[in-house]
């Protein structure tokens, strides 16, 4: 069946001679891996360029549910996307929020919520000019969305990874986050954009937190595993 839907790109790769796979995310049919056909690109124009990881689109698809790979029938950019893929760091930025996602969502599993919360990340990536806060701000605001946002509310030094709570002393366990990150996670208290926080000033510091945050998605999202591009992005971006 013909459908129209709007996603978000998260992983592409080339399929022998022929083809490609794409992995969309869209608020319709959730985590879905479509098989696009090299005649496809010849007909109707969309380059490897159009399936770069974030890239908004809007899409007609042939959805059959019987079916382990969709078919893309046509494809267009659904936003202005120039900066995130003409600037180095932003596009590492890009790559690092694509294998965030990968990580966690699960196939056919739908939110409109979490689609929109997502595009708007994606918008704000393109937008703002100081980035230095943004993987962190990325990682906290999902894990809102995913159910397993920090409870900051709660009193203590030390941040159990566990639990999601701060606590007066070290817990009994390896998975927490020292008082100095502790510290720095609660700067980061609410839901809102990167441009309404204050900047960690420490590259050092924001480096941890943001270990410290991977950490604590492996322990709540069993699926989730080592995040390949964050040597890339420590190498190219201020953190």
């Amino acid at each position: 069946m013909l459908r129209k839907a709007r996603g978000i790109v998260l992983h592409s790769i080339k399929q022998g001679d022929s083809g490609r796979i794409v992995k969309i995310y869209t608020a319709q049919h959730g985590l879905t891996p479509f098989y696009l056909r090299s005649t496809y690109s010849k007909k109707k124009g969309p380059s490897s360029a159009l399936y770069q990881p974030m890239r908004i689109l809007d899409l007609e698809i042939d959805f059959r549910q019987s079916r382990r790979l969709q078919s893309i029938m046509h494809a267009q950019s659904g936003a202005s996307q120039s900066s995130i893929y003409i600037d180095p760091v932003r596009t590492c930025l890009a790559l690092f929020m694509a294998e965030v996602l990968l990580n966690c969502l699960e196939e056919e599993e739908t939110s409109i919520e979490l689609y929109d919360h997502i595009e708007r990340w994606i918008i704000t990536l393109e937008d703002i000019d100081e980035l230095s806060n943004f993987p962190i701000e990325f990682m906290l605001s999902l894990s809102e969305q995913l159910g397993f946002y920090p409870h900051v509310d709660t009193k203590g030094d030390y941040f159990d990874l566990r639990e999601g709570t701060f606590h007066d002393t070290p817990p009994h366990h390896k998975d927490f986050l020292d008082s100095d990150i502790s510290s720095s996670l609660r700067t980061y208290h609410g839901t809102g954009f990167v441009a309404e926080r204050p900047l960690i000033a420490k590259k050092k510091m924001r480096r941890r937190l943001l270990e410290g945050l991977m950490q604590y998605y492996r322990i709540h999202v069993p699926q989730f595993k080592t995040i390949n591009s964050f040597k890339v992005l420590s190498e190219v971006f201020d953190i």
